[in-house]
């Protein structure tokens, strides 16, 4: 069963990967795929103006932790998000549940590269 319910989150996740029409979602989940493989235990959070995304597992993990709430876009992607001003509150909580961190400032850019890493 467990192989199954794999394969499952593995299609539903390269659909929303297709269906991710706005090009910074898109930007976001091809990465979010590239940087899981490399860095299972890493949470990614994406700096978007005045707030930091998480999507997929990260932003499940995220709520989880934190207790906010879990959303999804408009393409059923799994997201959490909060103000760029609570960073190190949430950074703490992550921390001390485990998880390290890397934020990436710049979602759009073509070669991702993280800005910062917190472990």
């Amino acid at each position: 069963m467990g192989m199954l319910i794999n394969i499952i989150e593995y299609l539903e996740k390269r659909k929303a990967v297709e269906m991710a029409g706005h090009p910074l979602l898109k930007s976001m989940v091809s990465h979010y795929e590239i940087t899981k493989k490399e860095n299972p235990k890493t949470i990614i959070l994406y700096a978007i103006n005045d707030f930091y995304e998480l999507i997929f597992d990260d932003a499940k993990i995220f709520s989880e932790n934190t207790g906010l709430p879990l959303t999804t876009s408009l393409h059923r992607i799994p997201m959490a998000g909060f103000p760029a001003d609570d960073l190190i509150k949430f950074q703490s909580i992550l921390t001390a549940q485990g998880y390290s961190q890397t934020v990436i400032f710049n979602p759009l850019k073509t070669n991702f590269q993280a800005d910062y890493d917190q472990k």
